[in-house]
């Protein structure tokens, strides 16, 4: 399955917590800035601006977890509700994908 494949399957099942482990694009750019981070995609020359949930999901969006993975990693270090932070990763990975900013592996 190729990566477009794989990353239309995943938002058509709504990423299901899949196996799927998701990758940071090489050539996106991250730079902080006073108290924000904000990532630069030189191919479409924009920019967007991450608050600090949507950082930790981007600095673990390493291609070595999968969603599920970066849900248990910051309910880890948060001790909070999975549930929610589900949904919070499930959403902010999607935006990365309708962006254009993360691949599957």
């Amino acid at each position: 399955m190729s990566n477009v494949e794989a990353s239309k399957k995943m938002k058509s099942t709504n990423y299901n917590l899949t196996s799927q482990k998701i990758n940071r694009k090489t050539e996106i750019l991250r730079e902080e800035i006073d108290e924000e981070v904000l990532l630069f995609n030189p191919k479409t020359r924009k920019t967007y601006v991450l608050n600090q949930m949507a950082d930790v999901i981007w600095e673990l969006c390493d291609g070595k977890h999968t969603p599920a993975g970066i849900t248990d990693e910051i309910v880890d270090v948060l001790e909070v509700n999975s549930d929610q932070v589900r949904k919070d990763v499930l959403k902010v990975i999607e935006d990365f994908f309708d962006q254009n900013l993360v691949d599957v592996s």
